[in-house]
């Protein structure tokens, strides 16, 4: 693979192999609502902070209004649903019945019961993109099924199941088998190259 000839890509919108899909939960005209979104993931360790990039929605709206919002990580089960919740827009239908909702300690940040984690948020910063809107939030409690956690209280990926999105082929994913240990695999490496 190394010596693979390299070829220049179309550059697009997408060029990022796989994004985790998750639901973005927030008030819509005092409805919980809840939209579809991959262009998200985990930012800063201390304090943990989520970010998630969303276009010209009324979730966006929500979330800049009331500052606050909820993360929800589906299981691959929910993808149809996921998907419809990306389908519809809280513009034209009420999407408030998707899901069951319930309230964690972060107001005005709808939880959906059916998604085995579900993280409340609070605005961090917002920036302003060409299409979107950046925003990160700082995590303010992470909810999760007692079903999904290992033996010694942590999130289980394999047992949450979540699903990821490639683009542009638009293709959602499960995930794969582990293949290593993180900030341990290349041990052996550095003490090879770096003594």
């Amino acid at each position: 693979m190394e010596d693979a000839e390299r070829v220049s890509v179309r550059l697009n919108r997408f060029f990022f192999p796989a994004m985790p899909v998750v639901l973005v939960g927030a008030l819509v005209g005092g409805r919980p609502n809840f939209m579809a979104a991959a262009f998200a993931g985990q930012v800063n360790f201390s304090p943990p902070m989520f970010m998630v990039s969303i276009g010209d929605h009324a979730t966006r709206d929500g979330i800049l209004s009331s500052r606050r919002f909820s993360i929800c990580v589906p299981s691959r089960p929910l993808l149809p649903r996921v998907d419809l919740a990306g389908l519809v827009s809280a513009r034209d239908k009420d999407k408030s019945n998707l899901f069951r909702v319930f309230c964690g300690s972060v107001p005005d940040a709808p939880y959906a019961l059916e998604c085995p984690v579900n993280v409340g948020l609070s605005v961090h910063a917002t920036v302003d993109l060409p299409g979107d809107v950046l925003i990160v939030g700082r995590v303010e409690e992470v909810l999760a099924s007692k079903d999904v956690l290992s033996h010694d209280g942590l999130v289980d990926i394999s047992k949450v199941d979540p699903f990821f999105l490639s683009m542009p082929d638009n293709i959602y994913w499960s995930l794969g088998t582990p293949c290593g240990a993180a900030w341990h695999e290349g041990l052996p490496l550095k003490r090879e190259l770096f003594p």
